[in-house]
């Protein structure tokens, strides 16, 4: 008899659901192997019979993790192979062993119809369905545009960290105090790793990637055993600027405002958000459309300025800086860059951009201080 088919439905708001013992296990990963897990453990239910075959369209998650689609069906192919091949180990309740075994039983490609077919390992079961206490709970969205597996094993296991504080106290920031050799044993860091090659490319990253792409955010603080460094602790809050973006995404006037864009390349869009919030419509769209007018090659840092100072209102006050003397001498170096105290900018018509840091000084504030400006224009190239 043949095993029973269920389509694995998955969007951006899917709930992925798993037991804290399964956070915290060991296992090792590519981060596109971790995204269809949790896609195929959001839709792993109760109900299901422990033979349950589970259909996976690979088109329609292709689409939410961003592959290049001529690539996903290998990718996918090697993503099945690391469930299958790649065992987690739980440690057992009394601590004096650990428990080993694939996510996966088994896995087929369907041709001609664009989907692979799967079995959940039987023993997993007990640790994705039926949870009622100490259970990891997050959206799919938190980890779809992590590029590093070890960014998105962090992620589950500070969210578990706060899920849990959160249950007994309301603490803006939770702390927590763990063991190097912890982070190292929990993600499988290679030995080849020195602690700066973990804090470098495994921490540091991570903390860059979540702030950026999910609900959290976090900070570290070292400490020493000797000379050493033997144990971190964790400052994790919730990330404000998620919350910004899923306001944006349901505002109508927000979405308007960000379409009226000449480019979204750079622009953070929390800049937009806040000057809304504080001033309103009308006030952003001056501002958006003085800055598609005006602003040439650093848009974003433009048009960060013009929310921030309303230029929009006090372009009269613009007119009679390109007017003056001292503007007529700054023009000369329009196109050339300029090393002011180590740093180097590009002269713009509109401001001194600096692109390293994708930041503008204002043409304004350059003119009105010309006289101590002046000299550091003299070696311009």
């Amino acid at each position: 008899m043949n095993n029973p088919v269920k389509s694995v439905n998955v969007d951006e708001n899917t709930i992925v659901k798993k037991s804290e013992i399964l956070v915290r296990s060991r296992y090792t990963l590519s981060p596109l192997a971790l995204k269809f897990l949790s896609c195929i453990i959001a839709n792993v239910k109760r109900g299901d019979p422990a033979d349950q075959e589970y259909v996976f369209n690979i088109s329609r998650f292709s689409e939410l993790t961003g592959q290049k689609t001529h690539r996903i069906y290998e990718l996918i192919d090697q993503a099945t192979s690391e469930l299958l091949r790649n065992p987690l180990k739980i440690p057992t309740e009394e601590g004096k062993g650990f428990l080993k075994f694939n996510w996966i039983s088994s896995a087929s490609y369907l041709y001609g119809q664009g989907s692979v077919s799967f079995c959940i390992d039987k023993k997993l079961r007990p640790y994705i369905v039926d949870l009622k206490e100490r259970f990891l709970k997050y959206r799919l969205e938190n980890i779809l545009k992590l590029k590093s597996s070890y960014s998105i094993r962090i992620y589950e296991i500070l969210k578990d960290w706060i899920s849990q504080e959160k249950r007994y106290n309301k603490k803006h920031v939770i702390e927590k105090i763990v063991s190097v050799d912890w982070i190292r044993d929990t993600l499988e860091i290679p030995l080849s790793y020195r602690y700066s090659d973990l804090k470098r490319f495994i921490l540091k990253k991570a903390q860059k990637e979540l702030e950026e792409y999910t609900d959290l955010k976090f900070t570290f603080e070292e400490i020493k055993t000797g000379r050493k460094v033997s144990h971190l602790k964790f400052y994790i809050i919730e990330n404000n600027k998620q919350s910004k973006n899923k306001e944006i995404k349901g505002n109508n006037e927000l979405k308007e405002l960000i379409s009226t864009l000449k480019t979204k390349e750079n622009v953070k869009m929390e800049y937009i958000y806040d000057a809304y919030t504080k001033h309103g419509y009308d006030y952003v769209k001056r501002n958006i459309d003085y800055a598609n007018k005006h602003a040439t090659n650093n848009y974003a840092a433009y048009l960060a300025k013009a929310l921030k100072e309303n230029w929009a209102t006090t372009s009269k006050q613009r007119n009679s800086i390109f007017e003056s003397k001292e503007y007529k001498e700054y023009q000369q170096f329009i196109g050339k860059t300029v090393n002011i105290k180590g740093i180097t900018y590009k002269v713009d018509p509109e401001s001194l951009y600096n692109p390293k840091t994708n930041t503008a000084i204002p043409i304004g504030d350059v003119l009105k201080e010309w006289n101590y400006w002046k000299p550091y224009f003299e070696n311009a190239r």
